[in-house]
Parts: structure tokens; sequence; C-alpha cells
């Protein structure tokens, strides 16, 4: 589903189809967020087993505020991952300078 950038939460109703609650609910973001341009993958369960989207990311962005403690798990998990994958996933920690933000490949 592509995602709908707004300024405010729209009301859900049980009175209303259960794609625009579906929409309502999980295809929403602030508007601030509409340079990403995201799209959801969002599937019924077919089983209570989990299920996935069998995808691989490319590049892993960690935030200014990320913790040591989860840098060093995702820095971990990329490393392994990397060991396996003919596609390396880059993994840029991003930094705060002057108001813009920028990246820096590690």
């Amino acid at each position: 589903m592509e995602v709908k950038y707004v300024d405010s939460m729209p009301t859900i109703s049980t009175e209303m189809p259960v794609n625009e609650i579906l929409q309502n609910r999980y295809g929403i973001k602030a508007n601030f967020w509409n340079y990403e341009k995201e799209i959801r993958y969002v599937k019924k369960a077919e089983s209570k087993q989990n299920s996935y989207l069998p995808v691989f990311p490319i590049a892993v962005y960690m935030g200014t505020q990320i913790s040591s403690k989860h840098k060093t798990l995702i820095k971990h998990i990329v490393k392994l991952l990397n060991t396996t994958r003919k596609e390396k996933i880059e993994l840029i920690e991003m930094k705060y300078n002057n108001m813009d933000f920028f990246h820096n490949n590690n």
C-alpha cells in the first residue's frame, strides 16, 4: 500500500470498509516524512505462524539518537549477513550537523 502523508491522524470507525480501516491504520505517516515516498507491504496472515516478505535490504540507516548497544547489535548483524550474501548491505550512520542531515559510509 502506498503511504499517505497527513497533517493529522484520520478517525477510524467500525462502519468503514476494511480496506479503508487498514489504510488509515497502517498506511498513514506524518506529513514531514513525505520525502520518503514509502510503500508498505501488508498481507493477511494465512496462519498463526509468522510470515514475511522475502526481500533483502541494500542499506541500514542508523539514526543520530541510536544507543551504542543497538548500534553494536546492528553492526554485528549486518556483518554476519554480509558474510553470506553476494550483494552487501551498506551500513550508514547518520550524523547531525548545522540543522542538515548527511551520512558517512562505514
